[in-house]
C-alpha cells in the first residue's frame, strides 16, 4: 500500500514538473501556437472519452485503440484553423481517424 501511495505521489509530482516547465516555455515564447498538451489534461480526455473515438465511435482497451493502435488526443479544431490547446478542443481519436483528418 505504502508503495502505491509513492508511487502515485511520485506520478504527480512529474505531472507538475512537466506541467510548470510547459508554463514557463510559453511565456518564453509569447504568441506561438503550442501543440503541446499537458499531462494532466491528456489523462481527463482518455478518462472521459471512455476507449471510444470520437469521429468512428468504436472501441477499444484503455491502452490501444479499435485499430490496434494507441490513442491520439485529437484537436477537434485543428490548431491550424485557429483551434487552441483547451479540453473544449481536444477528443480522444483512434489513429486511423486522426490521420485520415489531418488539419481538416
Amino acid at each position: 500500500m505504502l508503495h502505491a501511495i509513492r508511487q502515485e505521489l511520485s506520478d504527480m509530482l512529474a505531472d507538475a514538473v512537466q506541467e510548470t516547465a510547459w508554463d514557463i516555455r510559453q511565456r518564453l515564447r509569447p504568441g506561438r501556437d503550442s501543440r503541446y498538451i499537458p499531462v494532466a489534461l491528456k489523462r481527463r480526455v482518455v478518462a472521459d472519452g471512455k476507449c471510444r473515438c470520437y469521429l468512428c465511435q468504436r472501441t477499444g482497451t484503455q491502452d490501444t485503440g479499435p485499430d490496434g493502435r494507441g490513442w491520439h488526443i485529437d484537436h477537434i479544431v485543428a490548431i491550424a484553423k485557429g483551434g487552441q490547446t483547451t479540453y473544449s478542443n481536444l477528443a480522444l481519436s483512434c489513429a486511423t481517424c486522426n490521420q485520415r483528418k489531418a488539419a481538416r
